[in-house]
């Protein structure tokens, strides 16, 4: 398994959850904005030069421990930091359960949601 760094900005990750906590979101960003760094998340390169989140690396016998990396793929995002990453498996196509980590919603506690881009746009 090879250890990478990806730059969000330029490259587009895939993961299979369409909302995201901005609670955590925002605790992962202040954690990174400290100087801190988070384990590199498992991923699947696609043969388009294109990324995803490892599915398949999450333990199905321990539902509590998942965590497929969708919030601190966001938080490095949001920061503008590369997202250290290992690649596990190339895959030929993207799986048809994707959705852009970019294009997530972010949603609060009341319910209410902002898109990601939205929230950068806030500065925060």
């Amino acid at each position: 398994m090879k250890k990478i760094f990806l730059d969000l900005q330029s490259v587009e990750l895939y993961g299979w959850e369409r909302e995201k906590s901005l609670c955590r979101v925002q605790a992962y960003l202040s954690v990174l904005r400290s100087g801190s760094v988070f384990a590199p998340l498992k991923i699947w390169r696609i043969r388009d030069g294109r990324f995803h989140l490892d599915k398949d690396s999450l333990d199905a016998e321990n539902p509590a421990l998942k965590d497929g990396g969708h919030h601190r793929a966001l938080a490095y995002y949001l920061a503008k930091r590369a997202l250290p990453a290992i690649i596990t498996q190339e895959l030929s196509h993207l799986p048809s359960y994707s959705y852009r980590i970019q294009d997530l919603e972010l949603v609060e506690v009341q319910g209410k949601s902002m898109s990601v881009d939205a929230y950068g746009r806030l500065g925060q």
